[in-house]
Parts: C-alpha cells; structure tokens; sequence
C-alpha cells in the first residue's frame, strides 16, 4: 500500500469531512493499494523480499466516487464503504509490478493482473445509511483527491484485522 505523508493525510481528511458528516461513515487511513496476493509464505520472508523495494514517489489521483463492495454484501471488517477510482498509469503500475516481482519467488501470486485490478483509495467506511442514498447524497460535491505517495507499507488480515508488518519510505531519489 502507497501512503501520503502523515500532514497531507490530514489535509485530505480535513477535505473529506463533509463527506463522512454526510455518509454518518468515518474516514480510514488514506492509501491506494498496489497489489493483493494468495499464496502460503511467512510474513518475514515477505517482509524481507519487499524490504529492499525501492521506488518513485507518484502522484495518486483518484476520482469517480464508488460505493463498495458492490455485491450487496457489506465487507466483513468495513461494512459499505465509499472509494474513489485511482487513475491507472504508469506510476502506480510501476508499483504493482515491483510488489509482483519481489514477492513471486516465495510462490505468492497477485490476486489480480492489472488488467483486472481497479486502483482506488477507500475514502468512508461503516456507511450509516445505503450505498445507493450515499451516492444520491455526495453527488453533489466533488470529493475527488490527489497525494504523492511517501511511504509504503505490506499488512496482513489476521481475523478481525491488518496487521502491519512493514512500513518504510519511498526513495525519492529512484
């Protein structure tokens, strides 16, 4: 996952406050996620292959609000949430396909080529009212958001969480 520094995180918060007074949601850590994985590895051998990772720092824009997941069953840990669609260039594709290559001598393989994989950073979680109301509602204002990327960070679901297990900066020399 590509994360803003912590003062441009709280700047896009600020943004989106009206959105979560609208939703009756709360607003996550703000973050695009470049790759989702199966497989059976050890947390540290990935850690150690996405460790030496290095990259750009990217410009992120997402726009195109979108309520999720869009089966109509809410997500076990998030409930209905609300994203914003990442625009898919070269930046966040140079990301996926170095996440790709650090992890695929461990037997791990991406859940979703690029091709398939719709970017977006999830902007409102635990909607209080339906999705359908929510998009009615927030239509009226433009929510979209821009951040460079800063920092990157690998976690893992364990039951009824993420766990972190690497967080670094991206090289802003690469």
């Amino acid at each position: 996952m590509l994360f803003p520094s912590a003062q441009e995180a709280r700047k896009l918060a600020d943004h989106l406050q009206g959105l979560a007074a609208i939703t009756g949601g709360t607003i996550p850590p703000l973050h695009v996620t470049v790759g989702y994985f199966h497989g059976a590895a050890s947390i540290e051998a990935v850690a150690e292959r996405l460790r030496v990772l290095r990259g750009p720092r990217v410009t992120i824009h997402a726009t195109d609000l979108v309520a999720r997941p869009s089966d109509g069953h809410p997500h076990p840990l998030f409930g209905y949430t609300l994203s914003l669609l990442v625009r898919r260039d070269e930046g966040v594709q140079c990301w996926q396909r170095a996440a790709i290559d650090a992890v695929k001598p461990l037997g791990l393989v991406p859940t979703f080529r690029w091709e398939e994989q719709r970017p977006h950073v999830q902007v409102i979680r635990h909607l209080a009212i339906s999705p359908p109301e929510v998009l009615a509602r927030a239509s009226v204002s433009d929510w979209s958001l821009s951040f460079t990327t800063d920092r990157l960070v690998a976690s893992v679901r364990d039951g009824e969480e993420f766990v972190v297990f690497l967080e670094q900066p991206v090289d802003p020399e690469t």
